[in-house]
């Protein structure tokens, strides 16, 4: 019998055919969450990426040059601004760090009044105070010596409390001339000043000059009204001894 021929076979693989996906099925695959092989992998990528940027920031701040200001030094990232090295003694300012340096940073530093101590003439001022509180305590005891305090401090301030001490040294010293001097140049420096008035009058009235007197004790007793010799003084004015 002749052999009957079998149909040729094709060389090409078939692919097997895939079920169609409803959509149910579908939605249920994109919900399904990754495997946890892929999981595992992510993790040494995101600490790469971390070391990454730390290599990057040192990097950048070594290509500066030493000494340089950040405005030399190129653009920075916004990461540099969280490395804030400040040198303020430096002089360099620090811009792009967005870091507001103090007051007490600042390079030139200006000093106010109360920096400077006090000026040359307060400190004439208190000197002459100083010698004029001296000169007071040795009136007394030792009218040389107030005499020359109460000059020295007329020589850095004129004052009328000072020439009032210097006139009460001389009255006690028996110089009666000088003293009115004395006492005439406290009132030209203060009108006002009691006391000038009072001694100027005492003295008067020991040298005799008794109208002179009474216009002096009459100013006195205008300023102090109620003072303890007022009775006496009253009475000199009106004609008594």
């Amino acid at each position: 019998p002749e052999a009957v021929p079998l149909p040729e076979r094709s060389t090409r693989t078939r692919r097997p055919t895939r079920p169609a996906q409803t959509g149910a099925a579908t939605a249920a695959a994109l919900d399904e969450p990754p495997p946890r092989s892929r999981l595992l992998w992510l993790v040494p990528a995101g600490l790469a990426a971390v070391v990454a940027v730390v290599v990057m920031i040192v990097a950048s701040g070594e290509d500066a040059a030493p000494g340089a200001s950040p405005a030399d030094a190129g653009p920075r990232r916004a990461v540099d601004a969280a490395i804030a090295v400040t040198t303020v003694d430096a002089g360099v300012p620090v811009v792009d760090a967005g870091i507001p340096t103090r007051a007490t940073d600042a390079a030139v530093a200006v000093a106010t009044p109360a920096d400077a101590g006090p000026s040359p003439a307060d400190q004439k001022r208190a000197r002459a105070k100083e010698l004029l509180a001296k000169a007071r305590k040795l009136v007394a005891d030792d009218q040389a010596a107030a005499i020359a305090l109460a000059d020295e401090s007329l020589a850095l301030r004129k004052s009328a409390e000072a020439y009032y001490v210097k006139a009460d040294a001389l009255r006690r010293k028996g110089d009666v001339g000088g003293a009115l001097a004395a006492a005439d140049a406290a009132i030209q420096l203060n009108s006002r000043y009691a006391d000038a008035w009072k001694m100027t009058g005492q003295l008067l009235r020991d040298q005799g000059r008794n109208a002179e007197a009474r216009e002096a004790f009459a100013t006195y007793l205008s300023l102090r009204p109620s003072s303890s010799d007022a009775t006496w003084m009253r009475k000199y004015i009106e004609g008594g001894q």
